[in-house]
C-alpha cells in the first residue's frame, strides 16, 4: 500500500519540491498579503534571461535556433507578448505618466529634453515613428516613457539576449530536466563555434540544487549503509542480519514516505536529504533485536519481547518526542521530517516486536554467529568496566562543552544556508549587467483603506527615490488620481505649451487626437495590488541601496526579506530551545512515572547532558550555533535515551548483550549521521554535526545510566 502511495502521488506534479525558499518559517506576514509574496515569487522564479556572446556573427544563428527550440518545446513565453499589453498601457496612459517620481521633478529642462529626444526620433533613420503616431502622440511619450520604465538592455557587440517566462513552475524537477536537456542540446549543436552561454534564473539554481542533493543522498545514504552492512558482518557474520537490517530501514523509511505525501501532498528534497539519518535510528532497533536473540542463547519470542519490550518502548515514545517538537517550528522541511521519522520509528519498533521476534528461530551456524557477538560482548563489556576512562571522556567532552559555550556564535542569515554555483552566479552577473538590474531588491509595502490611499502613501514614501532607484512600483504606472493630475499639469505647462505648437509647425501637423485610449491594466502590475476584507496593499520593490532614503510614515513598511527571515530563524531558533526544555522535563516525568526510581533519571539527564556537548562542541571548533542545530539536539535527546534505557537495564541486570548492541547501535548512528556533516547545505552539514557529536557524548555519559543502574540492582 505504502509503495504505491509514493508511485502514485511522485507521479503527480511538484510531488518533490526543490524550492530553497520552502526551508524558511512560515507566517513571517499576514495571510494573503504572504500569498502575493509568494505568488510575486514564483512570478519572478520563472523568469529566465539568457545572453549569447561570440566572437563573430555565429551569435545571430545560434540565438536564431535556441529561440525556435524554445518556442517549439512551449517551456518559455517570450517577453514579446507581455511587451505588448505593457507597450499598449503605456500609450493609453501617457499624458498621466512622468520618468520623474515628483511632478515637480519635471522641470523646464527635463522638459526640453523631451522635446529634443522626440525630435532626434523623429529624425533618426530607421526610428519606429509613423504619422499616426505623431497625431496622437507628438512628443513620442510613449517612447520615452518605455525607455525609461523598461530600459532596453546594454548589449555587448556581437551579442543576443532571450529572455521570458517559464510556462511550467521553475522548481518541478520535470521542468528542470526539460530545459537542462534542451540547452545542452543546443550546446552540444554549437560547440564547434565560440557561441557562449550566460544564464540567469532560479530554475537553473533548482536544477543545481537538485543534482547536488541527489549525490549527497546517494553519498550519505549510500555510504551509511554500506558501513552498517560492514559493521553487522563483521558483528553478527550472516547475510540473513544484513537482509534483516536493510528490509527494516527500508520498510520504515517507505512507510514514512509514504504517510509524508498523503499528510502533504509533496516533500522537499532536502527533507529527503535529512530523512538519512534514519538508517542509524532504525538500524538500532535491529540491533537490540538481533541482539536480545544471540546474546541470551535464542530464547523463546515471548522471552525475547519481555527483554526488549519496555526499554524499547520508551526509546520509541520519547525519540517520537523528540520529532515531535519538530512539528510546532513551523518550518515545512522539518514539520515533513518529524513525520517520516514519527512514522519510521514506529513503524520500526511494531516490526521487531511484533513480526520479527515471532518468527526468528536459531540459524543453523548459530556457534559462528554465537563467536562474534561474544567478541562484541567482551570489547562492550571491557569498556564499559573502565570506569576511569569513561570518566576521563566524560570530564574532556565536559571541558569542551564548557568551551563552546564561552564561544558561542550563532548563525541565523538565510543568505549563508545555501551554497550557489560559481559558474552560474557569475553568468548571472553577466546578464544583470546587460539588464541593467540591481540584485538586492527590497520591498515596500503601502496601506490604506482604500486602494487610492494606498497609491498615495506609495507615492509619498517613493517621492525621495530616483527613477533608477525604483525597480517596479504600482503607482510609478498607475497613480493616484491627485498625482495623474499633477503629471497632466507638468506635461502641460513645461511640455505642450512651450513646445506643441512649433513641433507641428514643423512637421507640418494638425491637432491631434489626445482623448484617452482604454488598456487593461497588464497582469505583472495588477499582481502587485492585495486586496483585504477591510483594507488595500500595494507591494513596490527598490534598490537596497536606496532603504535609508525611505521614509518612517504610517501605513509604509519596508520589508527586506533575507533580513526578516534572518530574525525568524532567529526567533525559531529560540523557540527550539523552549521546545528542547519541554522535551526534557515531559521525558523526566515518563520516565519517573515508569521506572518510579530517583537514579532512573539519568535516562533523562545522561542524553540532556550530550545534547550540551552536541551543541556546543561544534562551536568550538568553529561552527555556530543556529536554528537546525537545534533540530538535530531534539532529534539526538531521543537516541540518547535510547542508549541510557538499554543500558539502566544492563545495568540492572547484569546484560552483556544490552551494552554491545549499544556500542554496535552507536557506530552505526554515527556511520549514517557522520554522513550528513559532510554536506554542502549549511542546515543538513549543521544537523549532522550536532547529532554526530552528540551521540558520541550520548554514549559516554549514558555510562552513567548503567553504573547507577547497577548499584540499583545490589540495594
Amino acid at each position: 500500500m505504502s509503495v504505491g502511495v509514493i508511485t502514485q502521488r511522485l507521479s503527480g506534479e511538484g510531488a518533490i519540491d526543490t524550492n530553497i525558499e520552502s526551508i524558511l518559517p512560515e507566517q513571517l506576514l499576514p495571510g494573503k498579503l504572504r500569498d502575493s509574496l509568494d505568488h510575486l515569487s514564483d512570478q519572478s522564479a520563472n523568469r529566465i534571461a539568457l545572453l549569447l556572446t561570440s566572437e563573430d556573427d555565429s551569435y545571430q544563428a545560434a540565438g536564431d535556433d535556441l529561440r525556435a527550440r524554445l518556442a517549439e518545446s512551449g517551456l518559455v513565453e517570450s517577453d514579446l507578448a507581455t511587451g505588448q499589453a505593457f507597450g499598449r498601457w503605456i500609450f493609453a496612459n501617457r499624458n498621466d505618466l512622468l520618468c520623474e517620481t515628483r511632478p515637480e521633478a519635471f522641470d523646464v529642462d527635463a522638459a526640453k529634453d523631451v522635446y529634443k529626444q522626440a525630435l532626434a526620433r523623429i529624425y533618426g533613420i530607421g526610428a519606429p515613428v509613423t504619422g499616426d503616431l505623431l497625431k496622437a502622440d507628438p512628443f513620442l511619450l510613449t517612447l520615452h516613457l518605455s525607455d525609461c520604465f523598461d530600459p532596453s538592455p546594454k548589449l555587448p557587440e556581437r551579442a543576443d539576449l532571450i529572455s521570458g517566462t517559464l510556462s511550467q513552475s521553475a522548481f518541478r524537477m520535470d521542468t528542470q530536466v526539460r530545459l537542462s536537456n534542451l540547452i545542452d542540446d543546443w550546446r552540444a549543436e554549437w560547440a564547434s563555434s565560440s557561441v557562449e552561454l550566460s544564464r540567469s534564473g532560479a530554475v537553473f539554481y533548482a536544477a543545481h540544487s537538485v543534482a547536488s542533493a541527489k549525490t549527497e543522498m546517494g553519498l550519505i545514504g549510500g555510504v551509511g549503509l554500506a558501513g552498517v552492512i560492514v559493521l553487522f558482518w563483521l558483528v553478527f557474520g550472516n547475510f540473513r542480519s544484513i537482509a534483516f537490517v536493510v528490509g527494516l530501514i527500508g520498510a520504515s523509511f517507505t512507510v514514512g514516505l509514504a504517510m509524508t505525501l498523503l499528510v502533504f501532498g509533496h516533500i522537499h528534497v532536502m527533507a529527503l536529504v535529512f530523512s538519512a539519518m534514519l538508517v542509524g535510528v532504525v538500524a538500532d532497533y535491529g540491533v537490540h533485536a538481533m541482539g536480545a536473540g544471540v546474546g541470551n542463547n535464542w530464547p523463546t519470542p515471548a522471552e525475547r519481547k519481555a527483554l526488549l519490550y519496555r526499554p524499547m518502548t520508551v526509546s520509541m515514545m520519547t525519540t517520537a518526542t523528540g520529532f515531535l517538537g519538530l512539528i510546532f517550528l513551523s518550518v515545512p522541511i522539518f514539520q515533513q521530517l518529524s513525520i517520516i521519522a514519527i512514522i519510521g520509528v514506529a513503524t520500526a519498533w511494531a516490526i521487531v516486536l511484533h513480526i520479527y521476534v515471532s518468527m526468528t528461530r536459531k540459524p543453523r551456524h548459530a556457534e559462528k554467529v554465537q563467536s562474534r557477538w561474544n567478541l562484541a560482548e567482551r570489547l562492550a563489556d571491557r569498556a564499559f568496566q573502565a570506569r576511569r576512562v569513561f570518566l576521563v571522556l566524560g570530564i574532556l567532552l565536559a571541558a569542551m562543552t564548557m568551551f563552546g559555550i564561552s564561544r558561542m556564535s550563532f548563525l541565523d542569515d538565510v543568505r549563508q544556508f545555501q551554497p550557489r554555483d560559481s559558474a552560474l552566479m557569475n553568468e548571472e552577473t553577466a546578464v544583470r549587467e546587460v539588464l541593467q538590474q540591481p540584485a538586492t531588491p527590497t520591498l515596500l509595502i503601502s496601506t490604506g483603506d482604500s486602494l487610492e490611499a494606498a497609491r498615495a502613501r506609495e507615492e509619498m514614501a517613493l517621492s525621495g527615490l530616483s527613477s533608477g532607484e525604483v525597480m517596479i512600483a504600482r503607482t510609478r504606472f498607475d497613480p493616484s488620481a491627485a498625482r495623474r493630475e499633477a503629471n497632466r499639469a507638468a506635461l502641460e505647462t513645461r511640455l505642450y505649451a512651450p513646445y506643441l505648437a512649433d513641433l507641428q509647425m514643423r512637421l507640418g501637423l494638425g491637432d491631434g487626437e489626445r482623448a484617452p485610449v482604454a488598456a487593461d491594466l497588464p497582469d505583472w502590475l495588477a499582481d502587485l495590488h492585495v486586496e483585504f476584507q477591510d483594507s488595500h496593499a500595494l507591494i513596490a520593490q527598490v534598490d537596497a541601496a536606496a532603504v535609508s532614503k525611505l521614509p518612517e510614515m504610517e501605513g509604509v513598511q519596508i520589508v527586506d526579506l533575507a533580513a526578516s527571515y534572518s530574525r525568524a530563524f532567529r526567533t525559531y531558533r529560540e523557540l527550539a530551545t523552549k521546545a528542547l526544555m519541554v522535551a526534557l522535563l515531559v521525558a523526566l516525568v515518563f520516565v519517573a512515572l515508569v521506572y518510579r526510581k530517583m537514579a532512573a533519571l539519568s535516562i533523562v539527564l545522561a542524553p540532556a547532558a550530550a545534547m550540551l556537548g552536541g551543541l556546543f562542541i561544534p562551536v568550538a571548533f568553529g561552527f555556530p550555533l543556529s536554528f537546525f542545530s537545534l533540530a538535530g539536539a531534539i532529534v539526538l535527546f531521543g537516541i540518547g535515551v535510547d542508549y541510557s534505557a538499554f543500558l539502566w537495564e544492563a545495568g540492572r541486570k547484569d546484560e552483556n548483550w544490552t551494552k554491545a548492541s549499544v556500542l554496535v547501535g552507536a557506530l552505526t548512528t554515527m556511520f549514517s549521521m557522520g554522513m550528513l556533516g559532510l554536506s554542502e547545505t549549511y542546515p543538513v552539514r549543521s544537523f549532522g554535526l550536532t547529532v554526530t557529536t552528540g551521540v558520541v557524548c550520548a554514549l559516554v555519559f549514558s555510562a552513567l545510566a548503567y553504573h547507577l543502574g547497577k548499584r540499583d540492582s545490589s540495594t
